[in-house]
C-alpha cells in the first residue's frame, strides 16, 4: 500500500522509491505552434495533460509531458495577440513523442507553414 506524504510544495504517492522519476512518461505530446494559432484550444489542450499528468494537481510531468515548440524556435502569436514562448524548434527526431499537436487557427492557408511540415 503506498503511503502519502506531503512538504510544503508539492503532495506525491510515494512507493518507498522515487524510481517514477527517473522513468518514461506514460504518454509524451510535441505541441507545435503555428502563427495565429487558436489560444482556447490551446490551452484547453494543455490543461487536459495537465490534469493528466500528476496525482493531487500538483501539476508535474509525471505520467504525461508534453513540450511547446514552433517550427523555428520563436515566439508564437495567437490570433487573440497574446505571444507565447516556445521551449524550442520542432525536433528532428519525433521519436521521443508519441504524439504530436499541431495548433493553428484561422489564418487559411497559412503562409508560414513549410513544405515539410504541410507534407507531414
Amino acid at each position: 500500500m503506498p503511503k502519502m506524504t506531503q512538504n510544503l510544495h508539492d503532495c506525491h504517492v510515494s512507493s518507498g522509491t522515487d524510481a517514477q522519476a527517473n522513468t518514461r512518461p506514460q504518454l509524451s505530446v510535441g505541441l507545435v505552434l503555428l502563427d495565429q494559432f487558436t489560444l482556447a484550444a490551446f490551452s484547453g489542450f494543455v490543461d487536459v495533460l495537465r490534469l493528466s499528468a500528476d496525482i493531487g494537481g500538483a501539476s508535474r510531468q509525471i505520467h504525461t509531458a508534453w513540450r511547446v515548440m514552433s517550427v523555428d524556435g520563436l515566439p508564437r502569436t495567437s490570433s487573440a495577440g497574446i505571444t507565447l514562448e516556445v521551449t524550442g524548434a520542432l525536433e528532428q527526431d519525433l521519436d521521443q513523442f508519441d504524439y504530436i499537436a499541431i495548433c493553428g487557427g484561422n489564418d487559411y492557408p497559412n503562409t508560414h507553414l513549410p513544405g515539410y511540415l504541410r507534407d507531414w
